[in-house]
């Protein structure tokens, strides 16, 4: 069953915070895994060193996203 509630709208700057800084961490991440997937199926066994270093990035970003958007949910509870 779905809410009949209007979303609230999302907006992109909020009390002059940038909001993209929030999930910023999490697109890298994502851009970053792919790039090293790509690396790791490489016929080329030369790169998969640097896939496995990229992997590793990603889950870095991956955890500071996280605790971006821990930090941004617990500062507008106390709102």
């Amino acid at each position: 069953m779905t809410s009949l509630r209007p979303r609230p709208s999302m907006r992109w700057v909020v009390d002059g915070f940038f909001v993209g800084w929030v999930y910023g961490p999490w697109l890298v991440a994502a851009i970053t895994f792919v790039l090293a997937l790509r690396l790791l199926i490489d016929a080329d066994f030369s790169n998969h060193g640097h896939g496995w270093g990229l992997i590793g990035s990603a889950a870095i970003c991956f955890s500071i996203g996280c605790v971006c958007k821990t930090s941004w949910g617990l500062a507008q509870r106390k709102r």
